[in-house]
């Protein structure tokens, strides 16, 4: 089975020749499914209080990520 390092490795690798708008929107549409399958994942096999944490972190980064991409296409040179 391939160790969590070696997938981490590959996408950062794969984000390397993105520009840093689609960067953060691959992020994004990793890290928000992979938080809120956790939280599921927690709520099912435990029943555990710490399930609404993980969706409330999924959200907020979400929420911050959404705002990084928003900063970055405002600071974007004006194409001519």
């Amino acid at each position: 089975m391939t160790q969590p390092e070696e997938h981490l490795s590959a996408f950062l690798t794969s984000l390397e020749v993105l520009d840093p708008d689609n960067q953060v929107r691959h992020a994004r549409a990793v890290v928000v499914p992979l938080l809120e399958h956790l939280g599921y994942a927690l709520a099912r096999d435990t029943g555990s209080s710490t399930a609404t944490s993980v969706f409330i972190l999924a959200a907020e980064i979400e929420k911050r990520l959404t705002s990084v991409q928003y900063q970055i296409a405002s600071d974007a040179p004006v194409q001519p």
